[in-house]
């Protein structure tokens, strides 16, 4: 992750916040997506024909290993990211595109986002987490008593399996 991000902490962050989103953390997961007749594999969820854009020879079994898989996916993330802005560039990770009709997934990855930021940047605020939904302002529920939930244990894995920061 540290290499795919460039040093960009802020990319870093939102690179672990599509994966939190796509996967889970799980470099196995596999979708199947009859409706455009590819499948969408490992980390970052990459289609094999997406792939195939930025390594050719690039292989089904190739998308599982991590570092091949999060190779490709911050290489496309980061040409939306640039093509279309930040939101705009999730959301047309996630569809091909930018559209309105992923306004979820576009939070989803964006609240990991800023949950990651807290722990990779320094001085960064950490938002309000309920188990694993953030909190947004007027009409949401109030922090459970547990504070972080389940992001936290994603955030456990994702730094202690990736890497991402080292321990003292």
């Amino acid at each position: 992750l540290e290499t795919e991000s460039r040093g960009d902490l802020d990319f870093q962050a939102l690179l672990m916040g599509l994966i939190a989103r796509e996967s889970a953390w799980n470099p196995g997961a596999l979708r199947v997506e009859p409706h455009i007749g590819d499948a969408s594999y490992g980390l970052c969820q990459v289609l094999l024909g997406t792939a195939r854009l930025f390594e050719p020879a690039v292989t089904p079994s190739d998308l599982f290993i991590p570092a091949v898989n999060i190779r490709i996916g911050a290489a496309f993330l980061r040409d939306k990211v640039r093509q279309y802005g930040v939101e705009d560039g999730v959301s047309a990770y996630n569809a091909g595109r930018p559209i309105s009709g992923n306004r979820g997934y576009v939070a989803d990855v964006l609240a990991y986002r800023d949950f990651y930021r807290q722990a990779l940047v320094p001085g960064a605020v950490a938002p309000e987490f309920c188990g694993d939904e953030q909190l947004w302002g007027d009409g949401v529920p109030e922090p459970a008593s547990n504070g972080w939930g389940g992001a936290a244990a994603i955030v456990a894995v994702a730094l202690g399996s990736a890497s991402v920061v080292e321990s003292d």
